[in-house]
């Protein structure tokens, strides 16, 4: 009965159930990473556009981009590329992509009124205020910390593609865009998995960082992420018991927006 009843009421409120869970988080996530404001709205333009409304979604599109200034829509606009490519968007994806194309162009989105524009480039945040959620402070630096077996959104992954199979099973999570230049990594050495950090596609990274069991201290480098070029950090499994979702199995890096 209980089964039953589930299924009634997905059917009565339409898809809209089972795209938010598999559409709201990484849409969500990306949103207050770019440290934008009215991200409900934002989440709910794009998945009414998904679902096909997309008049009723563009609505809500516009009352989220009107917030927040022209660049930091362009940076979710970046963002939103991300989650579009991941695997468990399925099908969903094209459409994520085709709401990146709405945001990101040259005025800082195709849907900014015209009349707002002028204002958005005076809002960008100053001093202390720009400590957003995206831990980016007032000189550009952004520090974060990943443990990419805890996180839901993590895939199975194939560093190098047909000659991963040494690096046993992977697990990847993409992080963020470019440009960003990375000065920092640190890894422990408590944690039982290797960790590794890499630019672009894992199948064909165009830089690739390992970090062993025993840990890395990196400082003052310039591992430097193109334009719309993806951060991805990742685990491999070293043993038979699998991946560790410890703070131990963790990624501290640190990158400096150019």
């Amino acid at each position: 009965m209980r089964v039953v009843a589930l299924s009634i009421a997905l059917s009565v409120g339409g898809c809209s159930t089972a795209t938010s869970l598999i559409v709201k988080p990484p849409v969500v996530g990306k949103c207050e990473e770019a440290g934008l404001k009215g991200c409900d709205d934002l989440a709910d333009g794009i998945i009414l556009y998904i679902e096909g409304d997309k008049k009723e979604g563009e609505k809500k599109l516009r009352a989220g981009v009107a917030k927040n200034s022209s660049t930091r829509v362009r940076r979710y606009a970046a963002l939103l590329k991300v989650v579009a490519s991941l695997p468990q968007l399925g099908s969903y994806g094209k459409a994520v992509g085709e709401v990146c194309d709405l945001l990101a162009d040259e005025t800082g989105g195709a849907l900014a009124p015209e009349e707002e524009k002028a204002a958005k480039a005076e809002a960008k945040p100053k001093g202390d205020e720009a400590n957003d959620a995206r831990g980016v402070g007032a000189t550009g630096l952004r520090t974060s910390t990943v443990v990419p077996a805890a996180n839901p959104l993590a895939y199975t992954c194939a560093p190098f593609g047909a000659i991963s199979t040494p690096l046993g099973a992977s697990l990847c999570q993409q992080v963020t865009v470019g440009p960003l230049i990375i000065t920092d990594i640190q890894v422990g050495a408590g944690c039982p998995n290797d960790l590794f950090l890499l630019a672009g596609k894992p199948s064909k990274p165009r830089w690739f960082v390992f970090a062993p069991t025993g840990g890395i201290s990196i400082h003052g480098a310039k591992f430097v992420l193109k334009p719309d070029e993806a951060l991805t950090i990742g685990v491999r499994s070293t043993s038979d018991e699998g991946f560790k979702k410890d703070p131990a199995c963790s990624v501290t890096w640190a990158a400096q927006e150019p």
